[in-house]
């Protein structure tokens, strides 16, 4: 008898470990790996870049230099920024998941008037996490997020996503993520320096054919919670000796 209740039992613990109820596989989500944010006209204006990482993952094999990663943008435009991102939601053939974003693309309208709303915003968003990537950009958000990598990897392995290992050994303006951004953005003294992109299709080619390659070009000035202007690169290069 005592066999038989233990058998029940350990039947019935493998009968709940079997599989998890209301589990997603990869392909049912869109996975966004970046946003971006403007502000123009009243409105905030919301991008999302997204990736099939079924194909990040077959681009593993030997034929990853064979066919680009397809980049999924989505625009919409709402009152708050989360009412932009919900029409993106509502509108969306699979559902949005923010949990893998690692870098956060802002317009210079943006930094200049609406900061305070941006930081709202990453602090009420759960999925959102404070090690991001925060970038700036005069240009178009969209062209940005489509940026081209070398040899037909995916966006992931752009200065978007993977600014560290780019710049660390041979760039002067610090690259930092949210968190460290945050600490000192409420500080009474000290300045924060947001990195600026643009596209550059100057200095790259394959196959003869221009590559459009983000860069950084400068940085996006704040102290004391206010926007104090762009500075280039040149003008940034004594943060060498500092940082």
């Amino acid at each position: 008898m005592k066999k038989i209740l233990l058998i029940i039992m350990i039947s019935s613990q493998i009968f709940f470990l079997t599989g998890c109820w209301g589990a997603k596989e990869i392909q049912s989500q869109t996975y966004i790996t970046a946003l971006g944010l403007d502000y123009a006209e009243g409105e905030f204006i919301a991008y999302i870049q997204a990736l099939n990482f079924a194909n990040i993952a077959k681009q593993e094999g030997a034929s990853s230099l064979q066919q680009a990663s397809p980049i999924l943008i989505g625009e919409a435009k709402g009152k708050t920024i989360q009412a932009a991102l919900s029409k993106l939601e509502q509108k969306s053939a699979l559902p949005l998941y923010y949990g893998l974003v690692e870098s956060i693309l802002l317009s210079e309208n943006l930094i200049k008037e609406q900061m305070k709303s941006v930081i709202e915003f990453i602090g009420q968003n759960s999925l959102l996490r404070y090690n991001i990537w925060l970038f700036g950009t005069e240009q178009d958000i969209k062209q940005i997020l489509t940026s081209e990598s070398f040899f037909n990897f995916p966006s992931l392995y752009t200065i978007i996503h993977n600014p560290k290992t780019l710049t660390e050994n041979n760039f002067f303006i610090p690259i930092e993520k949210y968190n460290k951004f945050i600490s000192t953005y409420s500080q009474p003294v000290g300045t924060q320096i947001i990195p600026s992109l643009e596209m550059n299709k100057t200095h790259y080619s394959e196959d003869e054919e221009k590559k459009n390659i983000a860069v950084v070009t400068g940085g996006f000035v704040i102290s004391q919670k206010q926007y104090k202007g762009w500075v280039n690169k040149k003008d940034l290069s004594w943060l060498k000796m500092v940082f």
